[in-house]
């Protein structure tokens, strides 16, 4: 019983770290990755970027294409709020950062 267990307990491990990983063997998974962190830190434009890329890779790629719709939303409703808070201010910079980005 003992020796099966030894036996069993690596093969779990190899499976469960490989299944903990869902994009790490997919095409495109690097890109998504990058883009997920970017959006955490919320750069919208950066992650949008990364998501593209991946779902150029990999149309299919099924993470790639929520996470993107849902940094288009919230990119966008960020960029609005920035936009409207920059109004009336004669700012160069930051009318070139919000009209870049958006």
């Amino acid at each position: 019983m003992r020796r099966t267990s030894i036996l069993v307990l690596p093969v779990v491990l190899v499976v469960l770290v490989l299944t903990s990983c869902g994009t790490l063997f997919t095409e495109g998974g690097s890109d998504y990755r990058s883009g997920a962190a970017a959006y955490e830190k919320q750069e919208y434009v950066t992650a949008l970027r990364y998501l593209s890329q991946a779902l150029a890779v990999n149309p299919e790629f099924v993470e790639a294409e929520e996470l993107f719709s849902e940094v288009f939303a919230e990119g966008t409703s960020y960029y609005k709020n920035l936009a409207v808070t920059h109004e009336g201010i004669e700012d160069r910079q930051s009318a070139d950062r919000v009209y870049y980005a958006y």
